[in-house]
């Protein structure tokens, strides 16, 4: 599963966007969410370096954390 990260800003919207409930309910087996308050992006940033502070108009967003391409045998393997 691909972790899902929502940043957001909890003083300015009041809470986590709706839209973001309703994602995560229905595509849950498919992806890991988790919260970002805007707050704590500095704190996110240290862990994942290319993420860009965003600016305010950019809120909320979701980013996804992807690691290294599977390579074509990963794709043979049966789960």
């Amino acid at each position: 599963m691909f972790p899902i990260l929502f940043v957001y800003d909890d003083e300015a919207m009041g809470g986590v966007p709706p839209i973001f409930r309703t994602i995560s309910h229905y595509f849950s087996d498919y992806f890991k969410f988790g919260l970002v308050d805007s707050k704590n992006v500095d704190d996110m940033r240290k862990q994942f370096t290319s993420y860009p502070k965003p600016k305010e108009a950019e809120l909320p967003q979701a980013v996804t954390i992807i690691g290294t391409e599977p390579s074509d045998d990963d794709f043979d393997e049966v789960v």
